[in-house]
């Protein structure tokens, strides 16, 4: 066996030492690629033979087809890491450093640090060479379509910049699908431009701008995005791309093709064509698997889906361009897979995900395939250390020119004069010669990030890392889900408002429960190798205290090479560069002259551009930003409840509690009796809540007693809780009472305490049974349904053992109920029967609903006050915007008289141009009239065709015949009066010619004045010629 790996090796490299040509280079980057989203990784996966094992679950859900056929074909690199979040991973690969050497963090594309004009901005220092530009530079024709997030301040910091001949994508880290907006799911930040602008951008030879034309952004995608899939923005990538293929010249195999396809997909948010997850669900039922249980995940099923069928798209291009044996494919991710929600990555079975230094965060999906690939390679596997960094080094290796970064090195020199960190040496090992031999390529300690180093086969993690969890096979799931609505987590972590980072909880404790954080301290060791999925940490275990104690200090020496600028603070230029560019993001620092020019903007336009720029400049103040962060971070933890209970959605309607509750029991664990009648009238009366189909006759068996009949203070009280006015009759102080009635007053005592159910605190709570808003626990199946009537369309099922919120009642009398609209899942369900009031559906549960109604008692003070302080600034911010509406309307008025003037003024001077136009005119032509009668030097142009002789007489010997247009330059004129002729000797041919028959007034040519003039007046004696055939034409 070992001989045949060694031949195995020698022969790959014998194939490789052979080759000459430049091999054309796909190199394609998916985003938050889950490692077990691939069927590649899935098949491998053991199920211990179960057919009905989650595994043979996944497998039926996991539809990859085209990449599985590449790694069939190629070579699956098994041990691939990259850093764990976008823009360094990013960063690393276009300029091949370390993450920890170019950009640790995702920065906001608007910041910038005036101090530091190099490394001041997000992304890749301006002085960084990129992967590009050295591939440029050895012939190759560079391209790109997708994701950028390595910087957008200066042109530096664009795919132009780095080297691309052309690019059509987007800047930040993600933007909406259909409309390419930025909202909040979307990037996870609200910027300093309030998200307002698009993020579109593209360049090419003739234009620098954003995408204001072609289909994304045709009127169907802007009225309807969702209704076609060309309105879907990895279409027009995908259409790019192949377009970027056929449009390559092959006939120059000195100039190969570098296409760098940079996919939005996976990432947030999860949106897809819907005919993608009609396919994938008719995949999954075709192939025998129970339908996906969670919305997500169906949703990541189907975009996983899309992208390969764009991959296979892209191949079967660049075979009918007969390029497919020439091409490299290297394919990866830019980090683990999110297992937050609603990221809904699966990284089985890896520890963690995205945001984490756990395998499941930073070793990510990765192989090579197409033609180049030897065929003693294809069908293998490298098991070497590869970082995303050593692509760099490896495709300057294949392209022939080196990958020292000289720019950085000439850059340091101004760097270390002020003081300011300077530019790290390229750290990419140039790896092709290692994955043709299978040999491993980094055997030093690979610097994962600043809390982690690998020095195969143990890794060292330190500190605390978020996501520490480890997947099922099929995940998220109805489990994740429940879990997500009781605010357990897993929970995104990354939530920012004007770049300062907005925590979800307010406590350490809750922080890490959210986003099930661990904390390694010191150091958590592990032997990847033997250990692929972390769950044995060593470095409790005396024999491996040495190993601990070597890579601790390694990780410490390394860490002292940490690359961290000051990138600075986000800034309204950024804004004002988006408004001045119609709308979209771009570069913002250092852009005079580099974009296309804009159309003329029409007056309304220029006053919302205007108005946009003030409103910007407002939010950019310094007590705005601030005041902003801290609404942000006060409101954040209160609202955090209700957003993750819309982030996901099981599927599965027959889901079952663990427990069934049965009427009487549930009654009894709550201490509760059964409702009465008295319930009821209370529910739909004393709350004010509508009776829904009630007949004038009903009303008056049910309307107020009149004041011979007393009234029931309780539920009157109710009618002030619910926010209504008392009943006629009754005081203030029956209002409040919440005793006992006497005899004479027959009414139901609960409903006073129902004044808390409307939001209303009363001083003393003794019983809340029924009627109004709560927490209600469900006691038998009960149908959700989309509206109050009990026929409306049903949503599902609702088990027994289920709490819900419900927000508001009703009492539907034409369906015998009375009917709770519920938060969340959203929708109505049926509270108790009218005709048999102890048969109910649900009951509320005294416990929680105090404690829900109270929190929202003082959520809802919470958010007054927030919302006082909000709208102050609103105020402020609307007085400015109105004190410069009115400035712009004053100063609007004056122009509008100042146009009314200058149109009449112009009336009459347009009169005055017009006869004067005329005027000119006919003397024009009137010159230029008598101008071709006179003969001198000067261009003409034959009007027929004549003869050139030797001497100015016409029987003098012929030289050629000229044709009819031949321009020639006449350099002297006689009068021939004996042979009635005006002749001219011209340049070239040199001769003699007849100009004019001064009988006949028949012309052989004819002078051209504007010509002639320009050519006179390159002669120093031109106007002695002039003069002197003018003269002699005056003469005669």
């Amino acid at each position: 066996m070992a001989l045949r790996v060694v031949l195995l090796c020698s022969t790959a490299t014998l194939a490789w030492s052979v080759v000459q040509k430049k091999p054309h280079v796909l190199l394609i980057l998916a985003d938050d690629y889950g490692w077990s989203n691939i069927g590649a990784h899935v098949r491998e996966a053991s199920d211990e033979g179960d057919a009905e094992s989650p595994m043979q679950q996944l497998r039926k859900e996991i539809h990859t087809p085209n990449m599985d056929a590449m790694v069939d074909e190629g070579i699956l690199l098994e041990r691939h890491y990259a850093y764990k979040i976008c823009s360094p991973s990013r960063s690393s690969l276009q300029s091949g450093r370390l993450a920890v050497h170019v950009n640790m963090e995702n920065v906001g594309v608007t910041v910038t640090n005036p101090a530091d004009p190099v490394n001041g901005y997000a992304g890749i220092p301006r002085n960084m060479t990129g992967l590009a530009q050295k591939l440029h530079s050895a012939g190759y024709k560079t391209h790109m379509v997708g994701k950028w997030d390595a910087g957008m301040a200066t042109p530096e910091h664009t795919p132009l910049g780095r080297g691309y001949d052309s690019w059509v994508g987007y800047f930040q880290h993600a933007n909406d699908y259909w409309r390419k907006s930025m909202p909040l799911q979307a990037t996870g930040e609200i910027d300093n431009c309030l998200n307002k602008f698009t993020d579109l951008f593209m360049h090419n030879a003739t234009y620098r701008g954003g995408v204001k034309d072609g289909i994304s952004l045709s009127p169907k995608c802007l009225k309807d995005p969702e209704s076609d899939i060309e309105c879907y923005e990895e279409h027009l990538f995908k259409t790019r791309a192949i377009e970027v293929i056929k449009e390559h010249d092959t006939s120059n195999s000195d100039s190969p093709l570098f296409l760098f396809y940079a996919f939005h997909l996976l990432h947030t948010p999860l949106q897809v064509p819907q005919a993608y997850l009609r396919k994938i669900d008719e995949m999954v039922a075709s192939a025998g698997g129970e339908k996906i249980s969670s919305s997500n995940r169906r949703l990541y099923a189907a975009m996983t889906f899309y992208m390969d069928e764009a991959i296979g798209e892209v191949v079967q291009a660049l075979k009918a361009k007969s390029m497919w044996e020439d091409t490299l494919v290297v394919f990866m991710s830019d980090n683990g897979g999110p297992i937050y929600v609603p990221g809904s990555a699966n990284n089985y079975p890896l520890k963690g995900g995205k945001y984490s230094d756990w395998e499941g965060g930073v070793r990510t999906n990765a192989f090579m395939s197409g033609g180049f690939i030897p065929q003693a390679n294809r069908g293998s596997k490298f098991s070497g250390v590869l970082s995303i960094a050593d692509w760099y080094g490896t495709l300057c290796e294949l392209a022939g020119v080196e990958s020292t970064d000289h720019a950085a090195l000439a850059a340091n020199s101004w760097l270390a004069a002020r003081g300011l960190p300077l530019l790290a040496p390229v750290d990419s090992v140039a790896q092709w010669q290692f994955i043709l031999n299978n040999s491993n390529g980094r055997s030093d300690p690979l610097h994962i990030s600043e809390n982690s180093a690998l020095h195969w086969p143990y890794k060292l993690i330190t500190g605390r890392q978020l996501y520490s969890s480890w997947t099922g096979p099929l995940y998220p799931n109805c489990t994740t889900i429940e879990s997500v609505q009781a605010d357990q987590g897993p929970l995104f972590h990354d939530l920012k408002v004007f770049d300062v980072a907005i925590e979800p909880a307010n406590s350490p404790e809750e922080i890490d429960r959210l986003t099930q954080a661990f904390d390694c301290r010191s150091g958590c060791l592990f032997n990847i190798e033997a250990d692929p999925t972390e769950h044995t940490d060593l470095a409790d275990q005396p024999e491996h205290a040495a190993t601990l104690a070597a890579m601790q200090n390694q990780l410490k020496q390394l860490n002292d090479k940490a690359f961290s600028p000051k990138r600075g603070e986000p800034q309204f230029s950024a804004c004002e560069a988006s408004v001045d560019n119609g709308g979209f993001y771009g570069p913002f620092v250092q852009v005079e002259g580099w974009y296309s020019p804009m159309p003329p903007r029409t007056p309304m336009e220029q006053q919302h551009d205007e108005l946009t720029k003030d409103l910007l400049r407002i939010v950019n103040s310094e007590i705005v930003e601030k005041g902003a962060q801290s609404v942000a971070q006060k409101l954040f933890p209160k609202l955090r409840s209700p957003w993750m209970k819309s982030l996901d959605k099981c599927l599965t309607n027959d889901t079952k509690t663990s427990t069934e509750v049965s009427i009487t029991g549930a009654l009894e664990a709550l201490g509760l009796a059964p409702l009465t009648s008295v319930d009821v009238k209370c529910c739909c009366n004393a709350f004010g809540m509508p009776v829904q189909g009630q007949t004038p006759k009903a009303l008056d068996a049910e309307q107020e007693p009149s004041p011979s009949t007393p009234s029931s203070p309780s539920c009157g009280a109710g009618r002030l809780a619910a926010g209504l006015a008392p009943a006629e009759g009754q005081t203030p102080k029956a209002l409040d009472a919440e005793q006992e009635p006497s005899p004479s007053t027959p009414s139901s005592p609960r409903c006073g305490a129902r004044r808390l159910a409307a939001g209303l605190a009363p001083a003393e709570i003794t019983t809340l049974q029924s009627g109004g808003p709560g927490v209600y626990v469900v006691t038998q199946k009960v149908s959700l349904t989309t509206g109050s009537a009990k026929a409306s369309p049903r949503i599902e099922w609702l088990s027994a053992g289920t709490h819900v919120q419900v927000l508001e009642v009703q009492c539907r009398l034409e369906d015998n109920r009375v009917r709770g609209r519920i938060e969340e899942p959203a929708g109505w369900i049926s509270l108790a029967s009218l005709e048999d009031i102890s048969n109910r559906w649900a009951v509320m549960d005294l416990e929680k609903s105090n404690r829900w109604i109270v929190g929202g008692v003082e959520r809802l003070k919470e958010l007054t006050r927030n919302l006082e302080a909000a709208e102050q600034v609103t105020k402020e911010m609307q007085e400015a915007a109105t004190a410069k509406l009115s400035e712009l309307y004053q100063r609007e008025a004056e122009v509008a008289e100042e146009l009314v003037q200058s149109q009449s003024e112009s009336h009459d001077l347009r009169d005055r141009c017009v006869q004067h136009e005329s005027a000119r005119r006919d003397a024009k032509l009137a010159l230029k009239a008598v101008c071709l009668q006179v003969d001198s030097p000067g261009v003409y142009c034959l009007s027929s065709s004549v003869d050139v002789t030797e001497g100015p007489a016409r029987g003098s010997p012929k030289c050629e015949r000229l044709a009819t247009d031949t321009v020639v330059h006449v350099v002297e004129v006689v009068h021939r009066l004996q042979e009635r002729r005006v002749r001219g000797r011209i340049e070239s041919p040199a001769g003699w010619i007849s100009l004019l028959d001064i009988d006949e007034g028949s012309r052989w040519a004819d002078k051209q004045l504007d010509a002639s003039n320009e050519w006179i007046a390159q002669i120093p004696s031109a106007g002695s010629i002039a003069a002197g055939g003018l003269e002699d034409c005056l003469s005669l």
